[in-house]
């Protein structure tokens, strides 16, 4: 409460968007080295400030996708999306729009931030949602092609996200044979764990596993209410 008072977030939001700027394709390694930093220290603390309760959050949203729209690879400001996105959930949710969702596609199809945008589709769509969306969702998740075990990780929590939930368009889930997909992606994953680890951090890969065993769980439990 403090910080908003001293209008701290709305502070870094600014900053952040100053950060987001395309350079000029000639600029100096270290310019894009040191905007790349700033951007993400910046969006950090306002993912920060996101864990908080907080009700200063009306139209981050909007700037955020602004900017990314400018600079669709800027996964610094993709990250502080995701964190948004989940303060609503956390605060009582937030009502997809067709822009959000459209938006949300776009990106979850783009290199640059295509793991955060799958994410985003995740936290979106474990809300209460119309069928037509349900179905464009979980087209997008089960059509990405990706041979990084960081793509396909958030691909599958999405997934488990979406469907955890008995109720959630179990139609879809079995029109869309998403089990058949678990049971066709889990041993692709597990490859994809082995070649990708020396490259990763400890604690990326260990997120993987956790991911594995609990997609393991999660077709066990789909199987059995068949």
């Amino acid at each position: 409460e403090i910080l908003v008072k001293a209008r701290l977030p709305f502070q870094l939001v600014e900053l952040l968007k100053r950060f987001s700027v395309q350079l000029p394709q000639n600029a100096p390694l270290e310019v894009h080295d040191t905007l790349e930093e700033l951007q993400s220290s910046c969006g950090g603390c306002i993912a920060n400030c996101l864990t908080f309760p907080h009700n200063w959050t009306d139209g981050l949203l909007h700037e955020l996708q602004q900017i990314l729209k400018l600079d669709p690879n800027n996964s610094a400001v993709a990250r502080v999306m995701v964190a948004t996105l989940r303060g609503e959930h956390r605060e009582g949710g937030h009502q997809i729009k067709p822009q959000d969702l459209n938006f949300v596609l776009q990106l979850a199809a783009t290199k640059g931030c295509q793991k955060e945008g799958i994410e985003m589709l995740g936290v979106l769509c474990s809300e209460p949602h119309p069928i037509e969306i349900n179905k464009a969702v979980c087209e997008a998740l089960i059509k990405t092609e990706s041979k990084r075990a960081s793509i396909v990780n958030e691909v599958l929590n999405a997934l488990m996200d979406i469907y955890g939930e008995d109720e959630n368009h179990p139609e879809v889930f079995e029109s869309m044979k998403v089990l058949q997909y678990f049971q066709t992606k889990l041993p692709e994953f597990k490859r994809l764990i082995k070649c990708d680890k020396d490259d990763a951090s400890p604690e990326d890969v260990e997120e993987w596993r956790e991911t594995a065993l609990n997609s393991s769980r999660f077709i066990r439990y789909k199987k059995g209410q068949l």
